[in-house]
Formats: structure tokens, C-alpha cells, sequence
């Protein structure tokens, strides 16, 4: 498994087709889309080679709050609607819409990389270390990006 798979699936594939599988009105919608969506993913195993074994990710979407996910011992132990004030990151997508008409032919590698050259996708690391894990884990899957 590459680097930041996980947090690609997540953040790319997961809140997309979310997001896509209903029209939004409002944040209680997208409250009522990730409690559906809880039971799916809390527990879900990540594998050991993806770095992200204690992470809180707060997401944002188009500059609004839209959850949180929370990840313990290479394990997704929680997913809310809320903001998780101990967050190690935060991860903002832009407009809903560029994330429902998904390429299904292109790799994960190659679209983490698209959406976050082109600033669809931001990443923040909210500490000192987290920021210098992100920049490794970005040129590292810059590299890998041109070899798959």
C-alpha cells in the first residue's frame, strides 16, 4: 500500500461519493450522510505501511465544517459530524461538484496528486511535526506518482 492511500480513500473517494450519493441542502444532510456512513468505516484496519496510525483529521468542505474522523492504533475508532479540537489535521475540499465526475480509470496516486496540485485538496498539519511528516509523505508520493 502506497503512502497516504488511506488518507486519499478518506478524504477523496469516501466524502466525494458521500457527498455525491444525495443532494445537499444543508450541514444536517451531511450530518445524516456520515452518521450512514460511521458504521461502514469505524473499525476499518489500516494497513501497517500507511503512516497514519494516530491521526485526527478534521474535514472541511468548501470552507464549512463537515467532520471529523479519528484514527487510534492503525484503527478508525470514530467518525463524527463535529470538530475535534485535539485534530492533527485538517483537510479542506473545495467545490463538491469537481469531486462527483471522478476519472475511475485513474489511479488513487495520480488523483491525490491532481487534487492537491491544483489546491482542490489541503492538507494541514497542525503541529510543527506534522507539517514536516506531511512535505516527506507529499514528495514521497509525488515520486511514487510517476513510476505508477
Amino acid at each position: 500500500m502506497k503512502p497516504m492511500f488511506f488518507l486519499a480513500v478518506v478524504t477523496v473517494l469516501l466524502f466525494s461519493s458521500l457527498l455525491s450519493s444525495f443532494e445537499i441542502k444543508n450541514q444536517s444532510e451531511i450530518c445524516n450522510g456520515i452518521e450512514n456512513l460511521s458504521p461502514t468505516l469505524v473499525g476499518q484496519i489500516i494497513p501497517n505501511q500507511i503512516p497514519f496510525s494516530n491521526e485526527i483529521l478534521n474535514i472541511y468542505i468548501e470552507n464549512n465544517l463537515t467532520g471529523s474522523l479519528k484514527i487510534e492504533d492503525h484503527m478508525v475508532v470514530e467518525i463524527s459530524c463535529n470538530l475535534n479540537e485535539n485534530a492533527t489535521y485538517n483537510v479542506k475540499m473545495g467545490n463538491v461538484s469537481k469531486f462527483q465526475n471522478i476519472d475511475e480509470n485513474m489511479s488513487v496516486i495520480d488523483l491525490v496528486n491532481e487534487k492537491l496540485s491544483n489546491g482542490e485538496i489541503q492538507i494541514e498539519g497542525l503541529s510543527f511535526g506534522k507539517n514536516l511528516k506531511l512535505f516527506f509523505l507529499k514528495i514521497g508520493l509525488k515520486i511514487i506518482g510517476w513510476f505508477f
